[in-house]
């Protein structure tokens, strides 16, 4: 028993920690994970796979970018089918090496929709041609076969074969769902050729969209206002860059001017905004919202103006730079006048990040000497100052080529990609793993809780077994030895007892030896039958409770009833059996003793449902003076026997009119 025992501890210490391992599957490396880990080859393998994308992906640097402003992008017109090809067309005025087409996705703020990726083509291709009508193209970029997989919000860059081109056309050829219908949509298609965007101030061509200015329209394609806006790296800034002396009246214009030290064929300008990190941030902080950009020509010594501003209503720059086309024009000097100043509160300013200028893709304005109008000067900001005009930074990071950064948001997006399909791929594996070994373990713990269960329940089977053996060789062996003595011993002394030649007080001394024989083999035979079973039935226990009655008051007239009739088969235990058995027998001798009775009543009831057995004996005796603590004639064993089985005894009598006991007892 104690070897079952102690089993069936280690069972339970085994349940319990299969239960852990079950509970620990819902954590992120938890021990069960470390555990599937351990013991399969395929989740190792994409473990270490896992591990070296998150190495590559750490050492690759995170895109940085910037925040849009209103101007969203483009938007198709409403599909009611998927597959309905739609294009745009842009001219980009000259023809130009095509070295790189990137695709901006747009981002929005709606939880209805991919905020990142609104409007993305599913699939789509890219041509370039010489001639408007395309009759001559080349295929830059096919994705028609199958759908394009997220952008997760980032620009999407393709690597060409180097063609000469001045129309680019984008159509779609599977659009993506928008709750019942299909539309798509761009924030911004940037072509490079060398180190330049030359889409900008490109003319866009389209069959139909939604042109709702300033959010959706297609000349938002070219406008250098989305998320990529400015190629940066994570270097981070060591200046500002430069900004006037503070005024207050917004109309009074200032100048900021760049000497080439030299004569260029300029090709490009971009104006980047200031954003500082020693003020409250602000984007497009002291961009003014009227200017004009200007260069001077030392063959002519005149001003050409290069780029005018609206009205000075225009929407905010925020972090998106200006871009202008110079398209070659020789000059040795580049000046942006604000005529019309940034106002917040009643403070005017006019402020950039970074001034460059590009000539064979060259930024020529790197280091060169700056002058301005005014300038502001405070030691307790230092990152304020002309010549940080020209240091290639932004006010936050470090600028840098147009190739370099889309590529790297290319590998850096491939490799997120990469990553979260291996991390998916993983957690299906562990939790198939994981469902595996618990079906196992399952098995194997229901296993090992069966089997010292059912060795359990043989042992104790044994145990009963042997116990009923050795209950029923006590009972013969009483039976034979001291019932056999017993009736001898009764035998012998009746004999004697009718020997007239005896003593008379040696026949009274045999008398009371043969009637003590007598009963007690009658309680042997009593005492054998308790023993011989540990349970008996109901049905037999009336049967035995009728045979004694007969015995003990066969000289009255006895009136035997049983309710329910036949009497139900309810088992009965041992120590119920015995205290009812002893209890009846008890009252009987009681009534042949004490009560001079003739006449004897007897009922016993049988209640399966609340499993009870009751008797009632009634005797025509001339009674007693009842007292309520049932003192005396043994009435109070009947009410501690009653007791013990969680029953009740009751008596009624009273002189010369007999007596009424009522013992009633739970059964198992």
């Amino acid at each position: 028993m104690r070897f079952q025992l102690n089993l069936t501890t280690r069972c339970w210490c085994l349940a319990a920690l299969f239960l852990f391992v079950s509970i620990s599957k819902g954590r992120s490396e938890t021990f069960a994970e470390n555990f599937v880990n351990r013991i399969s080859t395929s989740v190792r393998d994409l473990t270490a796979e896992r591990d070296a994308l998150r190495s590559e992906l750490a050492e690759t640097p995170e895109p940085v970018l910037v925040q849009p402003s209103a101007r969203l992008g483009f938007h198709s017109h409403t599909f009611f089918e998927q597959e309905s090809p739609d294009a745009i067309v842009l001219d980009l005025g000259e023809s130009y090496r095509v070295d790189l087409v990137s695709l901006v996705p747009v981002k929005i703020d709606n939880p209805l929709y991919a905020a990142s990726d609104y409007g993305f083509p599913l699939r789509f291709y890219v041509e370039a041609s010489q001639s408007a009508d395309f009759s001559e193209s080349r295929i830059l970029i096919d994705q028609r076969e199958s759908d394009f997989p997220a952008p997760l919000g980032l620009p999407v860059t393709f690597e060409t074969e180097q063609t000469d081109a001045r129309y680019i056309r984008i159509t779609s050829t599977k659009h993506p769902p928008n709750l019942e219908h299909f539309v798509w949509a761009l924030g911004e298609i940037c072509v490079i050729s060398g180190n330049r965007n030359v889409t900008t101030d490109a003319v866009v061509k389209f069959n139909r969209g939604s042109q709702i200015p300033p959010i959706w329209a297609p000349e938002n394609l070219v406008d250098a206002h989305h998320i990529a806006a400015i190629p940066l790296s994570k270097k981070t800034s060591p200046s500002n860059g430069w900004l006037a002396e503070h005024g207050t009246d917004p109309d009074r214009s200032k100048w900021v001017e760049v000497d080439l030290e030299g004569t260029y064929d300029i090709d490009e300008i971009r104006l980047i905004p200031a954003r500082p990190t020693d003020m409250a941030d602000t984007p497009g902080m002291g961009f003014p919202p009227k200017y004009r950009v200007e260069a001077w020509s030392s063959e002519t010594g005149q001003w050409i103006k290069l780029r005018e501003s609206g009205k000075g209503t225009e929407i905010s720059q925020g972090d998106n730079p200006v871009v202008i086309l110079a398209r070659g024009i020789t000059a040795s000097r580049v000046r942006v006048t604000a005529e019309k100043l940034w106002q917040r509160n009643d403070r005017a300013n006019f402020a950039l990040a970074e001034m460059q200028i590009f000539a064979d893709e060259i930024n020529i304005a790197l280091g060169k000497p700056v002058t301005a109008s005014d300038s502001f000067s405070d030691p307790r900001f230092p990152r304020w100052a002309p010549t940080f005009l020209v240091d290639g930074y932004s006010s936050q990071f470090q600028l840098i080529d147009w190739p370099q950064y889309l590529l790297s948001i290319n590998s850096y997006r491939d490799l997120t990609r990469k990553l979260k399909e291996v991390e998916a791929l993983r957690s299906e594996k562990v939790a198939k793993v994981m469902k595996h070994l618990v079906f196992a373990g399952g098995g194997i713990l229901a296993l090992l809780i069966l089997i010292p269960s059912v060795l359990l329940t043989r042992s104790l089977n044994q145990r009963k077994r042997e116990t009923k053996r050795l209950r029923e060789q006590i009972a013969r062996d009483l039976h034979d030895d001291i019932g056999s003595n017993l009736g001898g011993i009764a035998l012998l002394s009746e004999v004697d007892e009718l020997r007239e030649d005896l003593p008379k007080e040696v026949r009274e001394d045999l008398a009371e030896i043969h009637s003590i024989a007598t009963s007690s083999s009658e309680s042997m035979r009593d005492i054998i039958w308790l023993i011989q079973k540990e349970e008996t039935s109901a049905r037999q226990l009336i049967l035995r409770l009728r045979e004694t009655a007969l015995q003990i008051c066969g000289k009255m007239e006895i009136d035997f009833q049983t309710f329910p009739d036949p009497v139900p088969n309810l088992p009965v235990s041992l120590s119920a059996r015995r205290h009812i058995f002893l209890a009846f027998k008890e009252t009987l001798h009681n009534v042949r003793k004490h009560a001079g009775a003739s006449k004897i009543s007897i009922s016993l009831q049988v209640e399966p449902r609340k499993r009870t057995i009751s008797f009632e004996v009634k005797d025509n005796g001339k009674g007693f003076i009842h007292s309520a603590n049932l003192t005396g004639n043994g009435l109070s064993n009947l009410a501690q026997r009653a007791e013990r089985c969680d029953g009740e005894c009751q008596v009624e009598s009273s002189p010369d009119r007999g007596t009424v006991i009522h013992f009633k007892a739970i059964v198992s």
